[in-house]
């Protein structure tokens, strides 16, 4: 019996056409101190362009996801308690 050269593989489509870890958005190394600096000058408005390009590349959206929405609950929250401080002084 003779043996057939094996023929070599293709790469699977999913295996070739798969993002590298860069182009992963959850596979990004942004810190939570970026994090949450990049949320404070979004709040603000005074994010210049480079640095908010700059944050779309490097932050984790689902850390920037989770920090904006405990930062929102946050300001809310403080400022339910200033207008009841307010109004419970006036009273």
């Amino acid at each position: 019996m003779t043996q057939q050269p094996r023929q070599m593989r293709q790469p699977d489509e999913a295996q070739r056409d798969s993002p590298r870890q860069e182009d992963r958005p959850h596979a990004r190394r942004g810190s939570i101190l970026g994090t949450f600096k990049a949320v404070a000058w979004a709040f603000l408005g005074i994010r210049g362009r480079g640095a908010h390009e700059a944050d779309i590349a490097n932050l984790n959206p689902v850390h920037l996801i989770i920090v904006a929405v405990l930062c929102a609950a946050v300001f809310v929250t403080s400022l339910l308690f200033i207008v009841r401080w307010m109004v419970g002084g006036a009273g």
